[in-house]
Parts: structure tokens; sequence; C-alpha cells
């Protein structure tokens, strides 16, 4: 499995605080079936906003120490980029760091709460400056939780969507799981991924998440959600997405039915 979401680079965020830290969520995931991981630290988060530069030497470093140690992982750069006006032209400076360093997907993270104004003008900014969004965890978003259906739009448009696999158990709560399970059935999850913050909080694995999804939909969906398209996106080469299917809200379930009885 591929892993393209990550906070594993030692001291730089809320993820790992140091090296030792670092290598046991690299085991961890290791251990769990993953072969590949992008270490993506927070970038334009008004937090920790880690720069280019420290997530390039950081993946370096990190990735000598997984030799030394015998730990079988690949580790490649990227950043969980918060959705941000300034990002086309930080893009063009070459301050952004895409997955894989690429220049063709870029994780792209919304504000917990709320879904921001003119939205679908900034993914379709990224677009034309040759960069596919990849949309993180829009399950764990209250906007998204109350109104799943609009997933459906960024879908259609050519968007990636990326879920946390710590949704679709349940370890981070009923809402985000159940918001999980109506993207998943409608079609409109893409990608997997851990998110992984340290070894016991939303840790570091795919395959609990990876299981499920092979008993809800099918073992092919299992697998290009956790290996084909996440190695795609590494690699940036194109992704065919599947058609998906209008979520049956409140509102849609009384037209149906409402047509369904005459």
């Amino acid at each position: 499995m591929i892993d393209i979401h990550s906070h594993i680079l030692p001291g730089v965020d809320d993820g790992a605080s140091d090296m030792k830290t670092s290598l046991e969520m690299c085991e961890i995931s290791v251990n769990d079936g993953v072969t590949v991981m992008a270490a993506t630290p927070h970038m334009l988060d008004g937090t920790y906003n880690v720069e280019r530069e420290t997530i390039i030497s950081g993946v370096k470093e990190l990735q000598k120490e997984l030799d030394k140690n015998n730990i079988n992982l690949r580790v490649v750069p990227g950043a969980d980029i918060h959705i941000n006006v300034d990002f086309v032209n930080l893009n063009k400076s070459g301050g952004i760091v895409t997955l894989n360093d690429t220049g063709k997907y870029a994780l792209i993270e919304f504000p917990p709460l709320i879904i921001p104004h003119k939205v679908d003008e900034f993914l379709f900014s990224m677009q034309i400056n040759g960069i596919t969004p990849v949309i993180t965890h829009p399950e764990r978003n209250q906007s998204v939780q109350k109104h799943p259906e609009q997933t459906l739009k960024w879908a259609q448009s050519g968007n990636i969507i990326q879920m946390t696999a710590a949704s679709i158990t349940g370890e981070l709560g009923k809402e985000a799981k159940e918001c999980s399970m109506k993207l998943l059935e409608a079609g409109l999850v893409h990608v997997i991924a851990s998110d992984s913050h340290s070894p016991t909080w939303r840790a570091p694995g795919l395959s609990e998440a990876r299981a499920i999804i092979a008993e809800l939909i099918s073992e092919e969906e299992a697998d290009l959600t956790t290996k084909h398209r996440p190695e795609s996106i590494i690699n940036g080469n194109s992704i065919d997405l599947p058609e998906p299917k209008e979520i049956m809200t409140a509102k849609n379930k009384h037209w149906f039915f409402k047509w369904f009885s005459k």
C-alpha cells in the first residue's frame, strides 16, 4: 500500500516530535503493509507553515535514518497545504511542495468547520496551473457532514477526494464514519491515507480501513484506493476516476419516494 498523507517529519509540526518517533511511525506503517509514504507537514496553515527547504531536506534525512535502521520504507516529499489565496503565486515562485515534488498533485486542506468562499474558483485555478487538487478528509468537515452531496461537484470537476483511514474505522467519531460510508458508497472516495500524527493517536496504517472497503464495496476498489491510485499520484500520472453517484439526502429521498409512489 501507499500512504500519500502523513506527518512523520520530526519536529516540524504537530506530527512526530523527534526522529525516534518518526522511525516508530514508519515501522508501524511497514508492518501494516505500506511500502511508500509521503511526508506531508502543514503548509500555509498560519501556525506551522513549514517551508519547502525544510521538507525536502527533512525527507532526505529521514530516508537516511530509515536505511540505517533497516526499515524498508521509501519516503517522498509533499505538504498538507491549507487552502490559501497565495497558493498560485507561491507555486509559481517554487515555494509549494506537491506530492513527490512532481508538480502534478497537491494535498489541499479545508478548515474543519466550513467550506471556504469561492472554493470552486480556487480549485479551478490550481487545475489551470497544471496541478490536480487532492482534497483531504472532507468527511471530517462539519459542513460536508451535514451536506455530503456537495462533494459530488468536486469529484465531477476532476478533483481527487482523499479520506482518512481512521474516519472509516470509526476512530474519529460517529459523524466522520457516517459521512465516510455515504461518500464511499457513492463512489466519491478516490484515495485512503492515514494522516498519521503519532504512533498512538491517529496512528499510521491503512489495512483496517482497506478491509472495510473490500467488504463494503469490493477488493478491486480496496486496491484502487490504497495502492493503484496513490501510486499514480506519487508518479505524477493521470488517473481515471469512477463515475460518482448522487448521494441520497433527505431532500432527494423525499422526491424519489414521492415520484415512486405515483
